[in-house]
């Protein structure tokens, strides 16, 4: 084992860390409104974008909100990507819209 190798690059976490913060989307699938509720308040602003099948970017917002809906009435049924980054979290899933 390495010793120290956690603190090799400060501020880039590596990809096992757990910065201890999970989102939960709802529902899934969805019609009109996405919610967003994440475990623990964050430190800063995180961006939540969501994407089409091809990665075509459709919304984007910025958020430090524990608890965010998004408004997604004016979406085409599919599937969707959403994106979600910052300094404590960097996440993908996959929606359903109806």
């Amino acid at each position: 084992a390495c010793v120290g190798l956690k603190n090799a690059a400060p501020g880039i976490p590596l990809a096992d860390e757990d910065t201890g913060i999970n989102v939960n989307i709802y529902p899934n699938p969805v019609n009109t409104t996405l919610n967003f509720t994440f475990s623990n308040e964050l430190s800063e602003q995180v961006t939540i974008d969501l994407l089409d099948i091809t990665g075509k970017p459709v919304k984007r917002i910025q958020t430090a909100a524990i608890n965010y809906s998004l408004d997604i009435s004016d979406l085409k049924g599919g599937m969707y990507l959403v994106r979600i980054s910052g300094t404590d979290l960097n996440k993908v899933m996959h929606i359903i819209k109806n």
